[in-house]
């Protein structure tokens, strides 16, 4: 059973993340379509929440979004 039901999978439809990023610029015929094919409702999710990457991204999320914005924040006018 997939960990997204509900409104969270319409929510997770909604949007590119790592994950999926990943498999988008990989070379993984057969995921791309199952990536294609939950991105359209026509398949659940994957279940990712025992993966460790997905787990240590979650984990680090704030500090992540923190880091990047503060390199890379636009200087001043």
């Amino acid at each position: 059973m997939s960990r997204f039901t509900g409104v969270g999978a319409l929510s997770r439809r909604s949007f590119v993340g790592g994950s999926d990023t990943r498999i988008i610029m990989g070379n993984d015929e057969a995921a791309l379509i199952r990536l294609w094919r939950e991105k359209r409702g026509e398949a659940d999710p994957q279940d990712l929440s025992g993966n460790l990457i997905v787990q240590l991204g979650s984990a680090t999320e704030e500090l992540n979004r923190s880091w990047y914005e503060a390199q890379y924040r636009p200087s001043g006018p």
